[in-house]
């Protein structure tokens, strides 16, 4: 028995040092990014150097320099998601700024007041031509009056079957949810669903919504 304990002492110990290498390098990566949110957040911040990047930079480069870090994973995949799911950049970014975390820390971004405008241009322009589904068949009618009487979590679930035909994934409840604690208006909530690609491929039409979507917009903080 001794001698099987001795031979296994030098790979013990040669794993030991592989883990300690490991969390050297760990504890360098976290270093290494906190010079980058230092040097980051020292640069005058404009909306076109952030409009600037695409994908995971895009998010890496708000998250750093509107919250001051980095992203953590789950954040990062859900605005990817998003993305992919045709959310525009300018409407993520918009949603950043507003945030709690970045208002506690006094962020200021040259040009953010002609991106919301022109974001609302934008909203107006969709509300009153709509977008044109993608794929043919049969629509989806929906009345947005039954989906804004329903209460915060009702309305997010509501939102995903009957704009998504799914149940939302828990990512995407918690950001709906988050944004209805912070005090976006239902409406918004519900054309950002009803307008987004998902729900385009469907064919889904929410009735009563394009004027009240682009108003919460126009008023919002």
């Amino acid at each position: 028995m001794s001698g099987i304990k001795r031979s296994r002492s030098p790979l013990n110990e040669r794993l030991q040092e592989i883990e300690h290498s490991l969390n050297d390098l760990r504890a360098l990566q976290i270093d290494l990014r906190r010079v980058l949110v230092s040097q980051e957040r020292r640069r005058p911040l404009r909306v076109a150097h952030l409009m600037s990047y695409y994908g995971s930079d895009f998010i890496e480069a708000c998250y750093i320099n509107l919250l001051g870090r980095v992203p953590d994973q789950q954040g990062k995949e859900h605005f990817l998601a998003q993305m992919r799911g045709g959310r525009p950049r300018r409407s993520i970014l918009i949603d950043l700024y507003r945030s709690a975390e970045a208002r506690r820390l006094g962020v200021k971004i040259g040009g953010i007041s002609l991106l919301i405008s022109r974001s609302h241009v934008h909203d107006l322009l969709k509300a009153i031509a709509g977008k044109p589904s993608i794929e043919p068949g049969r629509k989806i009618f929906v009345d947005a009056r039954e989906l804004l009487s329903l209460d915060s979590t009702e309305l997010v679930i509501e939102c995903y079957r009957r704009l998504l035909g799914r149940e939302p994934d828990s990512v995407g409840l918690k950001h709906y949810l988050t944004r209805l604690d912070r005090g976006a208006a239902k409406s918004r909530i519900v054309g950002d669903l009803g307008y987004s690609l998902e729900a385009r491929r469907r064919r889904v039409q929410v009735n009563g919504l394009r004027w009240r979507y682009f108003l919460s917009g126009a008023f919002s903080s």
